[in-house]
């Protein structure tokens, strides 16, 4: 199960979703509200897949072609 919590100061919110395949492994990670919102934008522009990375210090998106 993968969990994302959200807050805007005042209330809380929680989804959960399948696992997605290959990520088992995947630690916690927090992502900054500039980052997932620029990322939301990049995604409603496009139909392509999300892909993840991550590192001991970093988080890396990958969509369609983009570098």
């Amino acid at each position: 199960m993968i969990r994302a919590v959200a807050t805007d100061g005042h209330r809380l919110a929680r989804v959960e979703l399948v696992l997605p395949e290959g990520a088992a492994a995947m630690p916690g990670v927090i992502i900054p509200r500039k980052t997932v919102l620029e990322l939301r934008k990049l995604v409603d522009e496009s139909q392509e897949e999300v892909q993840v990375a991550l590192s001991e210090t970093k988080i890396r998106f990958a969509i369609g072609e983009a570098p």
